[in-house]
């Protein structure tokens, strides 16, 4: 039986199962593969969800934040800066997920995959690389650039 006292009750299962693949990659992954695992996840949801804009940033960050609001993640702003592309990615609450789950700590990571192969695939450099400059869990700062 389960004790109420010590188990927390899931959105549901959806919501377990990630709570428990993410726990078990951080568990026995070392840190290097587990940021690899999240990152190659982004480069998955950046496949599955290829920008087609070849135009201005503004049409990307349209592109992007239809993209967000159909999948329910928040908005994005982007802005072109002395270092490259600023990414501001603000985060909704997300329906079926536990709200300080480890997905929230996973998500800067699979954004930051994702955001990179969205600008490669709009011709950025080898050299260019997305990283993440702040994450307060519900605000996620990136930088494409060098």
């Amino acid at each position: 039986m389960i004790d109420p006292t010590t188990a927390r009750a899931p959105a549901n299962v959806t919501s377990l199962l990630l709570e428990l693949l993410l726990t078990e990659v951080r568990e026995t992954a070392q840190p290097d593969e587990e940021l690899a695992f999240l990152h190659s996840v982004g480069f998955q949801l950046a496949a599955r969800y290829p920008l087609q804009s070849s135009g201005s940033l503004e049409a990307v960050e349209a592109e992007l934040n239809d993209l967000f609001q159909h999948l329910g993640l928040g908005t994005v702003r982007l802005s072109v800066t002395k270092d490259g592309i600023h990414i501001r990615h603000r985060l909704l609450p997300v329906d079926g997920l536990e709200q300080d789950g480890a997905w929230r700590g996973a998500l800067p990571r699979i954004l930051q995959g994702a955001y990179d192969a969205w600008l490669r695939s709009l011709g950025s450099g080898p050299k260019l690389h997305t990283t993440i400059v702040s994450s307060d869990g519900f605000t996620f700062e990136f930088r494409h650039g060098a």
